[in-house]
């Protein structure tokens, strides 16, 4: 019985140990993640998994024998499947079946009309649906086959008046689009991509990158001559490095040689000026949306992980695109070993990949195809190819991108939610989801729990009064209560709450536009009244209050109530001269006024950091009550102090006590733009966002006037002098600061030296 017992436990132990390794063996090398809007790294499911390796030995036949690959620079494959790898210091062209990768023939040696041919270095190829292209690069040329290996013509170097004679010609990479005309990228051409006709006549050049130019270069230009500035032309633009096209025509063309922090900038920016990855017209316009969080072009923060090596290697060097279904495509980070991929709006699906000598991993990246569910991805310096499938999770984004694109937004909404079941920190599947519920807007959406709102009811059942009693989803009554806000959203409700989980101001506020524009239409006859009956509102408390504080200046010089000290405000607001005149020399201020004043400004400070809406605030930022206090305090008391000791000594006849008071008086107009802004900002669009900006830097100007003129009149400077002050009383607020931290460093070091010395002493006794 023991030796039956203690053998089931052996035998437990080793299924436990077996089915560990295997779980092993099923995690890749590698991280996939996307980035956040704040710019750091979540991890998310792989997409796409590595199933093996290929070499030549793995490609050859009994019937056709390989040596090993010499520089493979470049990987595609056609609609059918196939395979096509440029050998390229071998000077050969192998073409493969997509099933197995076996070698199907290769073309290297060619009859060329009666003569023998070979290419010199073939580094770049392009296939459609009738022939294939070679770059020869060496020979300058462009050969061309049929899809059976037969010669078909050589496109050598670009004809035509516009194509200078001397002007160097090496095609690296090439596409052709639906119309026959050709795009060649040529090494060492600055002036962009070559476009030239089927019969290799040259048209012009299109998409041309912008170059930089270091300040010492900017200076140096000036005193340069008209041929020295042309002779420097070269320095201005960059070259790229490789090209291919989509089905629409649209061109995607990569380059690594851009200064790195332009770069860097473009991404974050996403300004197209410096990306290092575009999409071109025909005519070489940049058309790429870049909608995501950052623009396309590879590694955000190349900093993310300290531990990392590869954290020191700077921006992302691109050096080759490929185009995948549903209008994805992706860019090879040549430094990192990294893929990353992006939807047609340039939001970063996921990113994948590193380096190293695991299957999966890879040592350098020189291209990258897609073969239908699979990504080619072909290693220079191990002379193979990595086959990688698409995972559930991979099917799963290329669904809901599907969904999208066919316009079935009802399968598009359970599609992103599948793909959230799997990656619940993927923002752009919320954007999914919420794009899909906007466009569905006009529909109801109705919950069995509260929290799911799957099923779509686009009839609603009402009763002989037209009211509506109920939904139906398929015919089929539902037992929910109309008016339960719980159970029953709109369309744009839902959208609305899916963009805000992931920061989408854009899509948001198209949706709360909708919303607002219901909400106008029905009180559109409530709405002028209530605008008409707040501005006469504010005009009679305006006049009671001119009438209350020129009743009050009849009193003369004395101490006044509180409530008089504080409706003077409006006063000095509208009239500032004499205002700030009769604030000091009649007294109609006071410092308790003052400190309530303070005191409104730090709560209307901390009510817009609390109450600012969605759109002027997407992430929901917010600050505590202490941290407006030291806020609006700190800069108080330090413009006071530094005034006050400063134009004691420059003959002002301001005390403390009255520069204080002027100084909170000026505030004055502060909470009024503050709450009104606040407010306005849980109304508006993206578009009218900078009405509200507008209002709040107008707050501030008000408030910034107010207090020079305030200095003006409690000093009784002049102009000119006034403004000199005010200057020399913002630098004295900043040595002000100085030797506080001097001080308080140099007490910590007091007190870390006595606390020593204590210590010390201690220990010895």
């Amino acid at each position: 019985m023991k030796k039956r017992i203690v053998t089931l436990l052996l035998m437990m132990m080793v299924c436990v140990m077996v089915l560990g390794s295997f779980g092993a063996l099923a995690v890749n090398p590698y991280d996939s993640y996307t980035y956040s809007m704040d710019g750091y790294a979540l991890k998310s499911p792989d997409a796409y998994t590595p199933v093996m390796t290929v070499g030549y030995r793995d490609i050859e036949t009994s019937a056709i024998k390989l040596g090993d690959f010499n520089t493979p620079t470049d990987l595609v494959s056609d609609e059918d499947g196939n395979v096509y790898l440029a050998d390229s210091k071998n000077n050969r062209v192998i073409v493969m079946r997509g099933q197995d990768y076996k070698v199907k023939f290769i073309l290297s040696n060619f009859d060329n009309n009666g003569y023998a041919d070979s290419f010199n270095e073939c580094r770049g190829l392009f296939v459609d649906e009738n022939y294939i292209y070679v770059c020869d690069t060496n020979n300058s040329r462009i050969v061309v086959f049929n899809k059976n290996g037969t010669f078909e013509k050589i496109i050598g170097k670009p004809t035509g008046t516009l194509f200078g004679a001397s002007t160097q010609y090496n095609p690296i990479a090439m596409a052709v689009d639906q119309y026959g005309r050709i795009f060649v990228i040529s090494s060492t051409t600055y002036e962009g991509v070559i476009v030239m006709t089927s019969d290799g006549i040259f048209t012009g050049y299109i998409g041309a990158q912008k170059g930089t130019y270091s300040p010492l270069q900017i200076i140096l230009r000036r005193f340069q001559t008209k041929e020295q500035r042309e002779a420097s032309a070269l320095n201005t633009s960059t070259e790229f490095n490789n090209i291919t096209i989509d089905a629409d025509g649209f061109i995607y063309v990569t380059t690594n040689t851009i200064d790195k922090n332009n770069q860097q900038t473009a991404i974050t920016s996403k300004e197209p000026d410096y990306a290092p990855v575009k999409k071109l017209n025909s005519s070489g316009a940049e058309i790429m949306k870049r909608n995501g969080f950052f623009a396309p072009g590879g590694e955000v923060d190349i900093q993310s992980f300290s531990t990392d090596p590869n954290a020191k290697l700077g921006a992302s060097s691109v050096t080759d695109a490929a185009i995948g279904e549903e209008g994805t495509w992706s860019i090879v980070d040549k430094l990192r070993s990294k893929i990353f991929t992006y939807d047609q709006n340039g939001v970063l699906l996921f990113a994948f990949g590193d380096a190293g000598n695991q299957l999966g991993n890879t040592k350098t990246i020189s291209s990258i195809t897609y073969q239908q569910d699979k990504l080619l991805v072909l290693d220079q310096d191990a002379n193979t190819f990595t086959v990688y499938r698409r995972t559930p999770y991979g099917q799963l984004l290329i669904d809901a991108l599907a969904c999208e694109n066919r316009r079935e937004y009802s399968a598009s909404i359970n599609a992103w939610l599948a793909v959230l079941q799997y990656n619940n920190n993927f923002d752009s599947a919320y954007v999914g989801v919420g794009r899909a519920y906007y466009r569905q807007g006009n529909s109801y959406f109705v919950s069995e729990d509260g929290q799911s709102y799957h099923k779509q009811s686009d009839v609603a059942v009402y009763d002989e009064s037209g009211a509506v009693v109920g939904y139906a989803v398929n015919g089929v009554e539902l037992e929910i209560d109309p008016e339960d806000p719980e159970y029953i959203k709109r369309g744009y409700e839902l959208a609305m709450e899916y963009l805000s989980a992931a920061y989408d101001a854009d899509n948001w506020s198209n949706a709360y536009k909708e919303i607002r524009k219901e909400w106008i239409a029905k009180w559109i006859a409530l709405i002028p009244i209530v605008i008409v009956a707040v501005v006469v509102v504010w005009s009679i408390l305006m006049k009671k209050a001119a009438k209350y504080n020129a009743k009050v200046a009849l009193t003369g010089v004395g101490k006044k109530k509180f409530g008089q000290e504080m409706v003077y405000v409006f006063h000095l607001m509208f009239h500032p001269f004499d205002g700030f005149w009769d604030l000091k020399h009649e007294r109609r201020g006071s410092v308790r006024a003052s400190l309530a004043i303070l005191g409104i400004v730090i709560l209307s400070f901390y009510y817009q950091s609390i109450g600012t809406g969605y759109i002027m605030n997407t992430t929901g930022e917010y600050s505590t009550i202490v941290a407006q206090f030291l806020s609006v305090a700190l800069p108080f008391i330090l413009w006071v102090i530094s005034n006050w000791c400063l134009t004691t000594l420059f003959e002002g006849e301001g005390s403390f006590k009255d520069v204080f008071i002027a100084t909170s008086y000026a505030l004055s107009p502060l909470p009024l733009i503050l709450i009104i802004s606040t407010i306005m900002s849980n109304f508006v669009t993206i578009e009218e966002s900078s009405i509200v900006s507008m209002l709040v830097v107008i707050g501030f100007v008000w408030a910034g006037l107010l207090i020079f003129f305030g200095m003006m009149v409690t000093h009784d400077y002049s102009f000119g002098k006034n403004l000199i002050m005010c200057v020399c009383t913002i630098v004295g607020m900043a040595v002000i600061m100085f030797v506080g931290f001097l001080f308080s460093s140099l007490v910590g070091k007091m007190v870390s030296f006595v606390s020593s010395i204590i210590s010390e002493i201690s220990y010895r006794m």
